[in-house]
């Protein structure tokens, strides 16, 4: 007979109004944990703000996500496993305690991404990498770049460290070409015509930098280029430059794109350009 697992998984990395690459590794990392209630039984925790504020992200869960406070220990929980997937820890006294790293980048010597993070924002990454470290029996990162990192920083013993990469995601099963089309026609494109770039709108992914090498490349007058993200406060920075460049007719800023439309741009774009300083 198979044991079954009881786990308390912070599903915090949800509470976002455009998930991204984190939220999307927690929505299928879940998805997969539910798909063996014979072998797993879950209780969800999140560390946020009050639970109605954060209700879209939560639909599709099987039972209402418990807030818990950070500086506290949630032994209410009482689960022998504790798993956190992203930044807060849920820490159980007692229990067996999980935490994935996806990355440590704000903290990695000579890293031009740590020039444009808030000092607030880096102190509670910093404390919350900490505390893993000290409390952690377990962590999970997604990448052996990810591992060294963090053990370098953090003084981690790597035998207590375990790599499992990413998953891919099935944006589409079945998609017809005039569905493509018509995806395509949205956003004033036809195949092949234009250049992507998929991901938070911000100086950290170099985007100023990919932007310069468009017009330097000459290649504006033949393409136009899809810059696809969530706004950040960067954004208008970013958007004076293309200005100043002459682009405002070759390049797009749609925003946050819906799952379905934006595999339809990856299928369809001249090529994908991912040029960020940093990634774990």
């Amino acid at each position: 007979m198979t044991d079954r697992f009881s786990v308390a998984l912070d599903v915090s990395a949800l509470c976002v109004k455009f998930p991204t690459g984190i939220a999307f590794y927690a929505k299928g990392f879940i998805d997969e944990l539910l798909r063996r209630p014979d072998q797993i039984d879950l209780e969800f925790c999140f560390k946020g703000k009050l639970f109605r504020e954060y209700d879209q992200f939560f639909q599709g869960l099987p039972t209402r996500p418990k807030r818990y406070v950070l500086k506290t220990f949630p032994t209410r929980t009482g689960r022998p496993i504790t798993h956190s997937l992203d930044k807060r820890f849920l820490y159980n006294r007692g229990a067996i305690n999980i935490a994935t790293i996806h990355d440590v980048s704000y903290f990695v010597p000579g890293n031009y991404v740590t020039n444009w993070v808030a000092n607030r924002f880096k102190g509670k990454m910093r404390r919350s990498n900490s505390k893993i470290a000290r409390l952690a029996d377990q962590v999970v990162c997604v990448s052996e770049h990810s591992k060294a990192d963090y053990c370098r920083l953090y003084g981690f013993d790597e035998e207590r460290v375990k790599v499992i990469y990413p998953g891919f995601q099935p944006l589409t099963r079945s998609v017809s070409a005039d569905d493509d089309l018509s995806a395509l026609a949205k956003y004033g494109q036809t195949l092949r015509s234009y250049f992507l770039f998929a991901g938070r709108v911000d100086r950290g992914k170099n985007v100023l930098s990919m932007i310069d090498a468009f017009k330097d490349s000459g290649l504006a007058s033949d393409f136009d280029f899809i810059i696809a993200g969530p706004h950040e406060p960067d954004t208008p920075l970013i958007r004076e430059r293309v200005a100043e460049l002459g682009l405002d007719d070759s390049i797009q800023f749609p925003g946050y794109v819906p799952t379905s439309e934006m595999a339809a741009l990856y299928r369809n774009a001249r090529g994908f350009v991912y040029p960020t300083y940093y990634e774990g």
